[in-house]
């Protein structure tokens, strides 16, 4: 076996001497024996004890050579008794692709023992060392396959040889260009030269033979002496597998080619066990039982082996033949949902799990979790004794507890992306077998995943065609499934026990049986390595008709609906959806959008521990709520749910609503509810604004702890905290924060609850986080963000508007919202509360104007201290006036048109209401004081001194104003006379510039800026204070338009709007 003939050649030859009655062998006998020849003898090689020749020199004639030697190998030895391979570099299949009709080179499944790529030669040269042949041929025409350490067939050539007892044998043919890159296995070494004659050496027999004549054959003849094998069997050939056939179809597994809701009823009344075909052995159908041969089970199978398939046949198959108070499944596909689409329509399937996402996963393991505690404490109530699934049904309780399958598709997602979550869930398999809790794995790449926990929790094993020998031994043991060809799709190994593994052709349950039936026999070319070379041609089958998957299914579901099955309890609720609606609203009512016990029931939570969802909200009784989160996320809109909810349970009467937008404006139309006391939005002009609702919310506090009475229920939403500390960074602004915050702290107990929304967590104040125990957590920019506020990133709610995560439990929650929309449902609640009048605002605006009319205070002269109104404060909104005693003066400055002469204009009106007191007045002729309702005026310096004398003999009160009093000097020292002078009576206004003013050291001004009572207007922090007679701000509170200024009153400083003369028409 494996003597191969190579040529003729004159072959050396040393007969035995016989040396019987000889002293000695004479020299010249010895010498002729030593180079005694054959002429023209037969020249071989043997190479049965994995023998190796190496043939090199001129290529025609090695590879003429090489075709001879395998024609005969194979011509010898049938496929039973040897296995061929050929592996060659590319460019040169066209050389070996006769060899591909050699059946000796035929692989299960039709592909061929050959290759011309490293990766694919790799992989089947490694796949030798489980082959069950006892001796196997090599060809190898490549320059890299035996060169260097890693060489794949370096180890390879030569095994077996001098062995003894069965084992495989390696024999090679190894082409190469110079003995330098010949393997050291080589028994024999053919050169082969230009004119077809060659020399043979045997290295280790240190014998050459020279000259010898190649019996080469030409790749025709090796062609049609490979065709010619080709036809034949091996009839002692055994291949795993080989009598399987390539398709088969479910339904006739399960016993009817076609089932009826009849015959799938037929079969749940029969059943035993849990059990199911799956496809066909050597020795007849597979049926698997989940209690038998689990409880758990692991398949291994790359792309295209008929994994999914598998795994959807299996669940079919389990549906067909037990009901669904017996059996209930948990599909889990981290590929997309696509593998069991069609399998959730079984009445069997109480939840799926289409994607891979961390919470999901984490829900699934958790109610997972939940559904076996559940379980052990009915086997607990049942009985002494019940700590089983099979004696809980032995009770025949009323409660009926089916099997839970538990079927993940990919597996090895969860693993490398969520290790955790597949540990967890090994676990739940380890310690819920008895719980009647079954799982089935199954993954594309076992390798490097399935560990040791996994395996010994899997006794049911199926192996379809894998990529390496390693994926197969993690699945089963052996590399038997990397050797199942491509086009075996479905094939697989299914090991049961131990020894116990064996071949089977999985079935197949989305084929269509008219398709099957009218399909035509197809040929296709085959490439070098016998794989086709196109794709099969479109079915022309209706693809429209239905699968038999989808017409079992059909016939189960009808089964189920004749059999009055209730529906069986699901693991978990549906998650969550996109939106929640609001009871009412445009909704029909519901627990959402009520107040219970003080709870706002404002949002949906999943509570996976529980197995439910269960409506919940805001607790005023337990304190203030923060809802953090991006703009979208649904912060603002919680804020809007939250104010319906409260005032379509609570009346104007009993609560009051304060809210500050300081974000998007997403809360404006809760400015039209009754309960709305205040609405402060952004925009232009809005930081007066909220600066008046920070300090009435400060003020409210204060108020509130000075009262011992019942404090009116107040509920306070503020949107958009970093916006706000964003817009309040200087000095006052950090003060009303602060204030903000320890009215945050104090509000609840004092009635006032806070609802507030802030973009960033860090943009929270120590003391508003330490106090609070409610924190829903939206989506946040960064992720980082969800650690900061104590919850672990992964906890981090989907990319849901309206979606948060309660940072005290952990509960993925959906906040509701109005189906109506904002606008309308505010338009319901104010139709709730008819014959509501609207609250009066507690928070204004600082007005442009101020006439006189509407200050609300008048002038007073009749007693100390005069009275002279001055306008309204900014702080509180209240008209302010100086108060001035005998010998005390107002002094009033600002640049140019800053309403320094309507401001006197405004006087005299307000001293002429009073009617007690004379008005004087001195300006030059471009002042409006000209035209103005003045007892007496002087205009110009010549009036001003006659003016002065006059005042010196008159007897009553005089107000004297005095405009552009820069223009005005002193050179009698008549001004300062009458300021320095004590005579009751009399009091000067002077208004000037303070730009001239302020380069006029000696102006007789300077007395009056030393006085306790002024107004600076369009003030110049920088340099009008040597002209005001206190300190005041570097900022102004709010815009210091024309009109506005500070007011020093007795040594206080306000903000005020100045008051003006009231027009003409009487309108403010």
């Amino acid at each position: 076996m494996l003597s191969l003939h190579v040529g003729v050649g004159d072959v050396p030859w040393s007969p035995a001497l016989d040396q019987r009655g000889l002293s000695r062998v004479e020299e010249e006998v010895r010498a002729i024996v030593a180079d005694s020849v054959v002429p023209s003898a037969p020249v071989s090689v043997d190479l049965a004890d994995a023998g190796v020749v190496g043939i090199v020199g001129d290529r025609e004639g090695g590879l003429a050579l090489a075709r001879s030697l395998l024609c005969q190998a194979a011509v010898h030895c049938g496929p039973a008794d040897l296995a061929v391979g050929v592996f060659c570099d590319r460019g040169r299949d066209s050389d070996w692709s006769w060899a591909s009709w050699l059946p000796h080179t035929r692989l299960p499944g039709g592909e061929r023992r050959l290759s011309d790529r490293r990766d694919r030669s790799a992989g089947l040269l490694r796949a030798i060392h489980d082959d069950s042949s006892p001796r196997v041929l090599l060809v190898l025409d490549s320059d890299v396959l035996t060169e260097g350490r890693d060489a794949p067939a370096r180890g390879l050539l030569g095994l077996g040889r001098g062995e003894r007892g069965p084992t495989t044998r390696v024999s090679g043919i190894v082409l190469a260009a110079s003995e330098e890159q010949l393997p050291a296995s080589c028994s024999v070494i053919v050169r082969v030269g230009e004119d077809a004659s060659a020399v043979l050496t045997r290295p280790d027999e240190r014998v050459t033979v020279e000259d010898v004549v190649l019996a080469g054959l030409d790749d025709v003849t090796a062609e049609r002496c490979a065709r010619d094998l080709a036809r034949f069997e091996d009839p002692e050939l055994v291949t795993a597998g080989a009598t399987l056939p390539a398709l088969v179809r479910l339904p006739p597994l399960l016993g009817a080619d076609r089932p009826t809701p009849a015959i799938v009823r037929e079969w749940w009344s029969s059943a035993r066990g849990v059990r199911a075909p799956v496809g066909i052995g050597e020795r007849g159908p597979l049926v698997l039982d989940l209690v038998a041969d689990g409880p758990h089970g692991l398949v291994g199978g790359t792309t295209g082996s008929g994994k999914s398939e598998f795994l959807r046949s299996f669940v079919a198959g389990l549906a067909a033949w037990n009901d669904p108070t017996r059996l209930s499944f948990v599909l889990i596909d981290f590929k997309g949902g696509a593998a069991f689409a069609a399998c959730e329509r079984l009445p069997h399937t109480i939840g799926t799990i289409s994607n891979l996402d961390a919470q999901l996963a984490d829900r699934a393991l958790r109610s997972l979790e939940a559904e076996m505690q559940r379980r052990q404490r009915i086997f607990a109530a049942a009985g002494e004794g019940i700590d089983n699934l099979d004696a809980y049904w032995a009770t025949s309780p009323a409660e009926p507890m089916p099997r839970l399958l538990l079927v993940v598709d990919e597996f090895a997602m969860l693993a490398k992306e969520h290790p955790d979550v597949l540990k967890s869930l090994v676990s739940v398999a380890a310690v819920g077998r008895t719980l009647g809790v079954h799982m089935i794995l199954a993954t594309q790449r076992p390798a490097g995943v399935v560990n040791d926990d996994i395996l010994a929790n899997t006794n049911l094993r199926v192996a379809l065609r894998v990529q390496s020998r390693d994926d197969s031994s993690n699945v089963i043991g052996v590399a038997s499934a990397a050797e199942i060809s491509r086009g075996e799709t479905g094939r697989a190994y299914v090991k049961l026990g131990q020894n116990d593994i064996s071949p089977v052709q999985t079935a197949l349950v989305t084929g269509r049986a008219e398709a099957e039936a009218a399909e035509a026999v197809e040929v296709r070319p085959v490439g070098f390595t016998g794989v086709p070379l196109a794709d099969p041609s479109p079915a022309s089958a209706d693809e429209t008709a239905p699968t038999d998957l989808d017409l079992l299914i059909d016939a189960v579901v009808k089964a189920n609906a004749e059999a009055g099955f209730a529906p069986p309890r699901p693991v978990w609720p549906e998650p969550l959806g996109d939106s929640v609606l609001l009871g009412g609203f445009g909704a029909e009512e519901s627990d959402l959008g009520q107040v219970v016990d003080d709870v706002l029931r404002v949002a949906l939570s999943d509570d996976p521990d529980r197995q439910r969802q269960v409506t919940g909200g805001w607790d005023l009784a337990e304190g203030n709520l923060l809802l953090l989160g991006i703009p979208g996320s649904g912060t603002s809109t919680a804020l809007a749910s939250i104010a319906l909810t409260a005032t379509r349970h609570f009346s104007p009467a009993e609560l009051d609503l304060y809210i500050l937008d300081a974000a998007s404006r997403d809360c404006s139309a809760l400015a039209d509810l009754p309960h709305t006391v205040s609405y402060v939005g952004a925009g232009a002009g809005a930081h007066e604004k909220q600066t008046r609702f920070l300090r009435h919310l400060r003020d409210e506090v204060r108020r509130r702890r000075a009262s011992h009475g019942e404090h009116r229920r107040t509920l306070v939403l503020i949107d958009g905290l970093a916006t706000l500390k964003d817009d309040f960074e200087d000095w006052e602004g950090q003060v009303l924060l602060e204030a903000l915050a320890r009215a945050y702290a104090d509000g609840p107990e004092l009635g006032l609850h806070f609802a507030v929304t802030s973009t960033r967590v860090k943009a929270l104040p120590s003391v508003m986080e330490e106090v609070t125990t409610q924190k829903w957590l939206f989506r946040f920019a960064d992720p980082q963000d969800y650690s900061i506020a104590g919850v672990k990133p992964r906890y981090a709610p989907p990319p849901v508007p309206g979606r948060c995560v309660l940072a005290s439990s952990l509960l993925q929650t959906q906040v509701a919202t109005p189906a109506s929309g904002l606008r309308a449902a505010v338009e319901e609640v104010v139709a709730a509360w008819p014959d509501t009048t609207s609250k009066t605002t507690a928070i204004a605006t600082l007005p442009q104007r101020v006439p006189v009319s509407a200050l609300g205070l008048g002038a007073r002269f009749d007693a100390e201290p005069w009275r002279l109104p001055i306008g309204l404060g900014e702080a509180d909104l209240a008209p302010l006036a100086f108060e001035l005693y005998e010998g005390e003066h107002v002094f009033i400055t600002g640049p140019a048109r800053s309403g320094k002469s309507t401001v006197l204009l405004a006087l005299v009106e307000a001293a002429r209401a009073a009617g007690t007191v004379a008005i004087w007045g001195a300006c030059d002729r471009r002042s409006p004081l000209v035209g103005a309702d003045l007892d007496r005026i002087a205009v110009g310096a010549d009036e001003l001194r006659s003016l002065l004398a006059s005042l010196l003999m008159e007897d009553g009160p005089v107000l004297l104003l005095i405009d552009d009093a820069e223009r005005w000097d002193d050179p009698d020292q008549g001004l300062t006379t009458l300021l320095s002078s004590s005579r009751p009576g009399r009091c000067v206004v002077a208004a000037g510039r303070s730009i001239e003013l302020r380069t006029q050291y000696g102006h007789w001004t300077k007395a009056m800026a030393r006085s306790r009572s002024g107004l600076l207007l369009q003030p110049d922090a920088e340099n009008d204070t040597q002209l005001f007679p206190a300190q005041i701000p570097r900022r102004t509170p709010v815009p210091a338009t024309v009109g506005r200024g500070f007011v020093s009153l007795a040594g206080e400083v306000h903000f005020v709007q100045s008051i003006s003369p009231t027009p003409a028409d009487g309108v403010a």
